[in-house]
């Protein structure tokens, strides 16, 4: 699984109806909306996909940027005896 934390920087007065369209992306949650500005977290199988994930927020209208912040990979086996 991966996880990254990214800032969306939008136009000014858009901040609600990219919110409300990144909420319908799935993997996507928003967190925080201030200014020009969206907290969000994507959650995906792999960062190729958190990739394709932001790319897809980018193409939003209204969205000038997404930045992320940070990205964490986590890959988890199970070892049998």
């Amino acid at each position: 699984m991966a996880i990254a934390g990214v800032l969306v920087k939008v136009k000014q007065g858009m901040e609600y109806s990219i919110s409300s369209s990144m909420k319908n992306i799935t993997g996507v949650e928003v967190h925080n909306i201030e200014d020009g500005h969206i907290v969000s977290v994507i959650e995906a199988t792999d960062v190729n996909e958190i990739k394709n994930l932001s790319s897809i927020i980018e193409q939003l209208d209204g969205v000038l940027v997404v930045l992320p912040t940070y990205i964490n990979h986590e890959d988890f086996h199970i070892l049998s005896a």
